[in-house]
C-alpha cells in the first residue's frame, strides 16, 4: 500500500523524550511517500523506522520515537509526497491532512482529534508517587481492543515487577478503577515511564487519573459529569 525511504539524521532520535519540539525539526526526512496508506499504518510505519535508525540509543527498549493516535482514525488514508522535511514537520503535515493536532510531549507524540482535558490530577502529597511512576520504565506495551480493567492490571502487575523500590517492601504502584464500563484500549508504547504510560491509556480511554498519596485513582472524566 505505500513506499516510504526515510533516514534520521542530525540528531539523536533519543532527544525526542525532551519533550523539545525543536528536537523534531533537526531530524530530517529526505523522502516520504504514502499513497492511500490507512493512517495507522503510515505512523506505525514511522514509529518502526526510527527505532531501526536510531544508533544513538543503546537500550533496544528505548529507541525511536512513539506516537499514539488519539481519535477514529481507521478510515483516514494518506497520500503524500516529501523530500528533506524535518520529522516535525512531516508529523504536523499528517496531523493536517485529517484535521487533527500534534502534541509532543516528554516521551510520547500525539495526534489527536476532538477538545483536550486535564487527564492527569494530582492530591496534596502526591509527589513521592508521582517519582516512583516517573522512575519505573516499561519495556513495551501492546493493548489491541483491551479492556480498560485488563490493561490497568496488567500495568499495576508490571509495576511490581520492575519497581526497585520492590527489595524494600514497597514495590509497585496501587492503580484503583472507579466503574466497570466496556471500554477498550489499543496502544503500543516502548520504553515509556508508568507515568506516561498510564496517562496514555487512561487518555486512550477517554478517562482520567488522580495521582494521591498512595494510590493512581482512575475515573471518567470530572467523576463522569
Amino acid at each position: 500500500m505505500f513506499a516510504a525511504v526515510l533516514c534520521l539524521c542530525l540528531s539523536s532520535l533519543s532527544s525526542l523524550r525532551s519533550g523539545d519540539l525543536e528536537a523534531l525539526e533537526q531530524i530530517v526526512v529526505p523522502s516520504v511517500e504514502f499513497a492511500e496508506t490507512p493512517m495507522k499504518d503510515g505512523i506505525e510505519f514511522l514509529v518502526q523506522r526510527s527505532r531501526e535508525l536510531d544508533a544513538a540509543e543503546e537500550d533496544p527498549n528505548r529507541k525511536g520515537i512513539n506516537v499514539v493516535l488519539l481519535g477514529d482514525f481507521k478510515d483516514e488514508q494518506l497520500t503524500l509526497r516529501l523530500a528533506g522535511v524535518p520529522l516535525g514537520q512531516v508529523l504536523h503535515v499528517v496531523a493536517e491532512l485529517v484535521d487533527a493536532k500534534v502534541e509532543v510531549g516528554p516521551e510520547v507524540v500525539v495526534i489527536s482529534r476532538g477538545s483536550s482535558y486535564e487527564a492527569v490530577k494530582r492530591k496534596e502529597g502526591s509527589e513521592p508517587l508521582e517519582a516512583r511512576l516517573r522512575r519505573i520504565v516499561i519495556p513495551s506495551i501492546e493493548f489491541q481492543d483491551t479492556p480498560l480493567k485488563d490493561a490497568l492490571e496488567f500495568l499495576q502487575q508490571r509495576s511490581s515487577e520492575l519497581d526497585k523500590e520492590r527489595e524494600k517492601g514497597v514495590g509497585g504502584v496501587n492503580i484503583v478503577l472507579k466503574g466497570r464500563q466496556p471500554v477498550q484500549v489499543s496502544l503500543r508504547l516502548q520504553g515509556v515511564s508508568l507515568y506516561a504510560a498510564l496517562e496514555m491509556t487512561v487518555r486512550n480511554a477517554g478517562y482520567q487519573m488522580e495521582i494521591r498519596e498512595h494510590m493512581v485513582f482512575v475515573d471518567l472524566v470530572d467523576g463522569g459529569h
